[in-house]
């Protein structure tokens, strides 16, 4: 039953993601189903929201491309739905670093419905020290945000390797 209800009001990576997340706090089966109904109302955020929090922790100087976005926040695939979220900001008004996002190529993906916001976003990031090459592109490689649960798991796999 209470499965039903989050399936209607939910897609299934935040389901999924409850569930997970449940079971690490040793809660899932446990819990009396209004009490995770509440507990479920009270934790899911919406897929803008997830998207939203993955781009804030993008540090300053550094991007994401809107495919790792949306893994991170636990929407494997959807890309697109990176980009649409981040169209619906209001740059004047929010928190979220938008700009930080860029396409796998390493470019900003330009857009007629965007404004002139594709030359903002160039701006920005080359204020904060990000460099683009003569075709526009950006370098992954140095550039590219690795977050540090990430990083951790490079050092395991680098050290497993050598020994």
């Amino acid at each position: 039953m209470i499965t039903q209800y989050l399936a209607s009001k939910t897609n299934k990576n935040q389901v999924a993601l409850l569930r997970i997340f449940l079971r690490c706090l040793g809660l899932y089966g446990e819990m009396q189903e209004a009490n995770l109904l509440f507990f479920s109302t009270q934790c899911i955020m919406s897929t803008y929201s997830m998207i939203y929090q993955v781009v804030r922790q993008i540090p300053q100087g550094k991007v994401a491309t809107y495919g790792q976005v949306a893994d991170l926040a636990s929407l494997y695939g959807k890309a697109r739905l990176v980009g649409y979220a981040l169209y619906q900001i209001d740059i004047s008004l929010s928190d979220v670093p938008w700009h930080r996002v860029v396409n796998a190529k390493g470019e900003i993906s330009q857009s007629p419905a965007r404004y002139g916001a594709d030359h903002l976003q160039r701006s920005l990031l080359e204020l904060e020290g990000i460099k683009f090459n003569s075709e526009g592109k950006i370098n992954l490689k140095e550039y590219l945000w690795k977050p540090e649960f990430f990083r951790d798991l490079e050092d395991l796999e680098d050290k497993s390797f050598q020994g």
